[in-house]
């Protein structure tokens, strides 16, 4: 048999390990504005230029916006008027043939157009619900 042989673990230096270490710095600033930081950077004539475009733009904006809106409440407006007259004429036709004996054209133009704006309602109104409930995610 042969002896075992017992190995000694190898000592290393007793030296201090070097330590590294990597700092990075990010900053992200967003708006119309460069951040004060760098603003200030800037000579004061070019603050009050960057300053006064920046204020340009967002007024100019603000005043598309208010045309945009008016536009849209222009278009809701006239098509309610339209579909409303719709309904009325439908109804008005469905009388008339109610009067002349034409019972089921009647009833259907009377009864046709009511349940479809009940169903227009109800479908904007859920793409509504659905539209704040994406939004508010």
């Amino acid at each position: 048999m042969k002896k075992s042989q017992v190995t000694k673990p190898v000592s290393r230096p007793k030296t201090p390990a070097k330590k590294v270490a990597l700092v990075g710095r990010s900053y992200h600033y967003s708006g119309p504005l460069p951040h004060p930081s760098v603003l200030n950077q800037y000579d004061p004539q070019t603050r009050k230029t960057i300053v006064g475009m920046a204020k340009n733009q967002s007024s100019h904006r603000q005043s598309i916006e208010l045309s945009v809106i008016a536009s849209n409440i222009k278009n809701e407006r006239t098509g309610m008027f339209i579909a409303g007259s719709l309904t009325f004429a439908m109804i008005i036709a469905g009388v008339i043939l109610l009067a002349i004996g034409k019972d089921f054209a009647g009833y259907a133009s009377i009864f046709g157009p009511a349940f479809f704006q009940a169903g227009n309602y109800l479908y904007n109104r859920q793409q509504e619900k659905e539209a704040a409930k994406k939004d508010n995610e």
